[in-house]
């Protein structure tokens, strides 16, 4: 890609905010959170299909693809192949960090999954679940099964 030439985005939806996070984590929501109680108008946005914002404006199943300069920031983004656009006055990334699996006895047994093969895959939880790790993703997916956001 030539440095000194711009990208231009597909037409699509528009949205203006003082601040844009990506990521609804733990990380992105404590910091969407932290902005939107200091009087900043937050937009949260994250790739999986449900976002736990709260009251905090959010869009789920949002894949963002590039961010660049064009006069003010620009974020291009799409939902469901739609091209969304942001122009936010900061700009978050919050991604998640990966988690890898960690061999123990009985890992490998049916049912045993890690956090992000239960999220790819769309593993319902039964009446009986375990959870076990020390990440901090395990707090989050727990939250998830349970039907609740994220305890702070």
């Amino acid at each position: 890609m030539d440095p000194d030439v711009t990208p231009t985005a597909p037409p699509g939806e528009e949205i203006a905010c003082d601040i844009l996070v990506v990521g609804d984590g733990e990380a992105g929501v404590i910091a969407a959170g932290a902005a939107a109680s200091a009087g900043a108008a937050v937009l949260l946005v994250d790739e999986r299909a449900t976002v736990a914002a709260g009251p905090i404006p959010a869009r789920a199943a949002t894949n963002v693809w590039g961010a660049w300069r064009e006069g003010d920031l620009l974020v291009a983004a799409s939902i469901a192949g739609a091209p969304l656009h942001v122009r936010p006055r900061r700009l978050i990334l919050a991604l998640r960090g990966f988690e890898p699996p960690v061999p123990v006895p009985g890992w490998t047994l049916p049912g045993v999954v890690s956090i992000d093969a239960a999220r790819a895959n769309g593993v319902a939880a039964g009446t009986r679940v375990v959870l076990a790790g020390t990440g901090p993703e395990l707090r989050g997916f727990a939250a998830e099964l349970a039907g609740r956001p994220p305890a702070r």
